[in-house]
């Protein structure tokens, strides 16, 4: 039950995208900019898959450790 209260307060109903399944919700929850993410499905699709938004929240972790790290550098 905590899960979904978890999912459900990240994802105010006005926010949510009524074609993407729960889990999808639930893998995005934590990005801070999920709701500007869950309107651009991957790959140019019209809809998110579980596999999209892993590799999407993959993507996006990579680049902010790349990121990261070149700040380091600099």
């Amino acid at each position: 039950m905590s899960e979904y209260r978890r999912v459900a307060a990240a994802w105010p109903e006005a926010q949510r995208d009524r074609k993407a399944p729960w889990s999808v919700h639930a893998i995005l929850a934590s990005h801070p900019d999920r709701f500007s993410l869950i309107r651009n499905p991957p790959h140019g699709g019209n809809r998110w898959t579980c596999n999209g938004a892993h590799e999407a929240m993959d993507f996006l972790q990579q680049s902010r450790q790349r990121s990261g790290s070149l700040r380091q550098l600099t």
